[in-house]
């Protein structure tokens, strides 16, 4: 069973928020340049229990100067590239993780267009949880939450 869990959009990119300004903001296919310094677009975090999966759909942001980068390099014979970002905002039952440096990897086979999340390394339950699995009565309990 897949879970998904969707983030709220920004609200420096949000049309419906009072801190929106269409003069800071560019968008092209779900991809958000702000201030001509960042771009900020969903990012995929997948994390297993044992019989189940979560995946968040969050909010990130790169600078643009590493993503015109890492587009620089979708000339070459590769099937992908990344690039560094950070989480935009915390991740829903994982506090303090906004501004987590996350490495993103892009399939270039895949239409999405949604980058996959890697968690580096850090003392903390996200990490844990990404590389190792989260316990069975987390899920669950994250489970009695959502619905």
């Amino acid at each position: 069973m897949i879970e998904v869990i969707e983030s709220p959009m920004p609200s420096i990119i949000n049309p419906n928020s009072p801190e929106f300004d269409p003069a800071r903001v560019i968008e092209k296919d779900g991809y958000y340049l702000c201030d001509e310094k960042i771009i900020l677009c969903k990012g995929s975090l997948t994390i297993k229990s044992a019989e189940h999966t979560l995946v968040w759909l969050v909010w990130i942001n790169i600078e643009a100067t590493a993503f015109i980068e890492m587009t620089e390099n979708l000339m070459q014979d590769n099937d992908h590239v990344t690039t560094y970002g950070k989480l935009q905002s915390d991740i829903l039952f994982y506090p303090n993780t906004a501004g987590l440096k996350i490495k993103l990897f892009y399939d270039l086979n895949n239409p999405r267009k949604i980058p996959e999340i890697e968690i580096p390394k850090a003392d903390s339950d996200l990490y844990q949880d990404y590389n190792f699995g989260m316990p069975k009565d987390k899920f669950y309990s994250i489970q009695e939450i959502l619905q």
